[in-house]
């Protein structure tokens, strides 16, 4: 099971990795079209880059929080199988 979660957390953070990349060039598209803002077209886009921006902020965030309770679960069981085991008296 332990394997498991770790296959998990490292399939999640490349998964993390690309929409974090995925997030980074679309403020960088949003951030070049404010710097010359000259037509209405241009408007259009900065509003509809704003979508996938919020999109991608909720992804990173969930994803996140995801990674985190799997290495919290981790930790849990390899505590677990870690300790001693009592004797029975």
């Amino acid at each position: 099971m332990t394997e498991y979660l770790k296959e998990r957390i490292k399939y999640l953070t490349e998964l993390l990795k690309v929409f974090w990349t995925g997030f980074l060039l679309t403020v960088g598209g949003i951030s070049s079209l404010l710097l010359q803002i000259d037509s209405p077209i241009k408007v259009i886009l900065i509003l509809s880059g704003l979508i996938p921006v919020i999109s991608f902020i909720t992804i990173l965030i969930v994803l996140g929080y995801k990674i985190d309770q799997l290495i919290n679960q981790l930790k849990n069981k390899e505590d677990i199988s870690c300790s001693p085991m009592k004797q029975s008296a």
